[in-house]
This record gives C-alpha cells, structure tokens and sequence, in this order.
C-alpha cells in the first residue's frame, strides 16, 4: 500500500496519483482538506512504530504501508482550516493529526519522499553547496550583511562575469543580476544579510534523480531565472528532454543520495565550455513543470520507486 499525502488537486501529487493508476498500483490519498474524518494510532513496542490510519470508513494498518509520498502543507493554510481559532476543535484534530503522521513518517519502515530531516539540508544554500561541492562546480558565493564586504564581491571579485543576488535559505525568491542601481543600495543590507553569488553564463539544465532513475531537461531562455521569465516580459522557456553523460548522471545520483533524499531537483547551468555548475539542489521538487517526456517520466519514476520496482524496462 502506497500513502500519498496532502492536496490531491495538487500538480505533483494528482501526477503520481495518475501514474500509480496507470500501473494499477494501490494507494490511498491522505486528503488534507478532510482531516476531521481522519485519526491515526500509534503504538510503540521493542520493533518499533506500528499503528492504524483510518480514512473515513477505511481503516490502514500502517505495516502494509511500504512507500509514502509526502506533499503535506502546513494545516494553517488549507481552506478548511482559514478562518478556525487555533484552540477551535478541527485545528486542533488537524495539527495533532499532521503531527502524528509526520512522526510515524520519519521512524516508519516505509519509503518515504522525502524525509524531514534531509529536506532540512535547502534551509541553508551555503551549508548545502558545502555537499554539492564535493560532485560539482559550485559559483563562488558570499553571505554578508557588511555593504563593503558585498561591495569587493561585486565589483572585484566577480567583475569578470557579473553577481546575482538570491535568499539565503530554502524561501523561494527571485534571482536578480546584481546591477549598478543594486550597488547603490548596499548600504542597506544591515539589518538583513543577503546571499551573492557569481553568475555563471550557460544553459540551464533541470535535472531530477528518483532512486537511481534520472530525468534532465535543457532550458532555454533569455530570462535570468527562468521561472519568471513571462513576468520579467521575457518569452516562454522552451524545456527539451537531454540525456546526460553517465559521469553527470551518477554524480547527480551520489549527490543525492549524499543529502539523505529519494527524489531531488538538481539544477545545474552548463557553461559555454561544457562544464556543469551545481547552483543548488531541490529536496521538496514540484517537478509537474518539468515532466514534458512521453507518459509522464517523472511522475511515473516516483510511482515506480514507491512501489518498490524501480526503473521501468
């Protein structure tokens, strides 16, 4: 039995919900939005956690779980609960409910993507380039809340090739070139250190490792980050499926395995010279906009290594 957990209209969890479907695998989904018809049970004994999920009528024993995909949200903000007063009846089933599976989620037997605890490794971008840099290239970066420090970064340091500027930690945010009006404003990063980085001018390839399954795609496009090149008044990106060089593809694979993950987004830009440089890995991957293979690729990889029967032949 596979567990999927979280918003089902949500892209990731609907396309693995599809692919599971498509190789007539069984599984439940964990709705969220009807956490009051859940309950869960722990018992805990010398051979570790067991326990029973019941979902509405039906009730799990959490010993046939053998894999879970976990895409949970924070209970404050499913529709369900906006508006409920923290100590309200339903937040509170919620909260301990979330609370529970989650737990059972990071001791359980199960294959879990992805665990708490190596998702954890994106909170910090610079702890995590300290791994990446064991497998790839990583560009020159700095932490500072000091504007001269930031200032000979800039303009010393990266005047070769130009700086971008992006947070610190796991928070998504726009990836900005750092330009002459950005250093005028240096002087305010005081209260609040930013991440620099050198730019590294390529071609951005998005790569996704699922067990030992890998999915690269080459991006294309004239946006700096490509992810919001309509809103920056660029085109589209165009997204084309590439193979990557075995070296390439094992070194994706041992650095995810490295962080502790099942399924990573690794994003890499390739250089005019053909090198890759590892800007940082994904561990919590909404990968629906980058599955554009026949059959769904990644959604059925993640089908598959929950299942347990890894790559298809």
């Amino acid at each position: 039995m596979i567990l999927l957990i979280g918003i089902p209209s949500e892209p990731p969890l609907a396309m693995v919900a599809d692919a599971l479907r498509r190789l007539r695998l069984p599984f439940e989904i964990v709705n969220q939005r009807e956490t009051a018809r859940h309950a869960i049970e722990l018992e805990v004994g010398p051979d570790g956690v067991d326990g029973t999920l019941v979902l509405g009528d039906r009730e799990i024993a959490l010993a046939e779980v053998t894999g879970a995909y976990d895409r949970a949200t924070d209970p404050g903000v499913v529709p369900e609960m906006q508006g409920l007063d923290d100590d309200a009846p339903d937040a509170l089933r919620a909260l301990r409910m979330q609370s529970l599976l989650s737990a059972w989620l990071q001791v359980g037997p199960a294959t879990v993507v992805n665990r708490l605890r190596p998702m954890g490794t994106n909170a910090s971008k610079p702890a995590q380039a300290q791994v990446i840099r064991d497998y790839f290239h990583v560009p020159d970066l700095l932490v500072t809340d000091d504007p001269e420090a930031a200032r000979r970064f800039v303009e010393v340091d990266c005047a070769d090739t130009g700086a971008i500027y992006k947070s610190v930690s796991g928070e998504r945010s726009i990836v900005m070139a750092v330009e002459a009006e950005d250093i005028e404003r240096l002087d305010a990063l005081g209260p609040c250190p930013v991440q620099f980085q050198r730019r590294v001018a390529g071609t951005d390839c998005r790569v996704h490792v699922v067990g030992d399954t890998v999915h690269a795609c080459r991006i294309e496009t004239d946006a700096l980050d490509y992810r919001y090149a309509r809103m920056k008044g660029a085109g589209d990106p165009k997204l084309t499926p590439v193979t990557l060089s075995p070296d390439w593809a094992e070194a994706c694979r041992r650095l995810t395995r490295a962080l502790g993950l099942e399924f990573s987004g690794i994003d890499l830009m390739v250089d005019d010279d053909g090198t890759p440089w590892c800007l940082e890995v994904n561990t919590c991957p909404a990968f629906s906009y980058f599955d554009v293979g026949r059959g769904q690729p990644i959604a059925t990889a993640v089908a598959r290594h929950l299942a347990g029967i890894g790559a298809a032949g």
